[in-house]
């Protein structure tokens, strides 16, 4: 293949990939809303429906990074050239339909990123605030606790402080 097909070939790789992810941006945000929601469910069926995108989006990402090695050397750049550094190498009408492609591709992918971010910043508080709050409910179970012989265990339940006085 010459450099114009591959750059074709990249281009509509690179547009697949972004309906793929597309697909992702709309499961992470039900996986969001269930978590949220506390619908266990729902979230538990939306990750079953993303692993098959998975799969796809590795699948496709795998080919692009293939078909884009083989444009690296079919315009005599280095392995390690990015993006733009092989487009200039193109014909302009190529070049500006395969930059748009490449910056959805990149828009879509910090959509995600941002989503996923989201998602673990909220369980991240969440978590931290039930730690905080049982720690005050439960003030035994702080720290660590060791037997007589020096060797980590667990509180018992409910623990209880008797008067001998009495």
């Amino acid at each position: 293949m010459d450099a114009v097909e591959l750059c074709k070939s990249l281009t509509t790789l690179m547009t697949r990939e972004v309906k793929l992810l597309e697909h992702m941006v709309s499961y992470e945000l039900t996986l969001k809303e269930s978590i949220m929601a506390h619908n266990w469910t729902r979230l538990e069926l939306a990750q079953r429906k993303m692993s098959p995108v998975l799969e796809k989006i590795a699948a496709v990402e795998e080919e692009r990074h293939t078909v884009f090695s083989e444009l690296q050397r079919v315009v005599g750049e280095d392995p390690n050239s990015g993006f733009y550094e092989v487009l200039v190498h193109l014909e302009r009408g190529v070049r500006e339909k395969a930059a748009d492609a490449y910056r959805t591709l990149k828009f879509t992918v910090l959509k995600i990123q941002g989503m996923t971010d989201s998602i673990d910043i909220y369980l991240k508080t969440i978590t931290g605030v039930m730690q905080e709050i049982l720690a005050e409910l439960f003030p035994f179970r702080k720290g660590n606790i060791y037997t007589r012989k020096g060797t980590p265990t667990q509180a018992q339940v409910n623990p209880m402080v008797i008067s001998r006085r009495l």
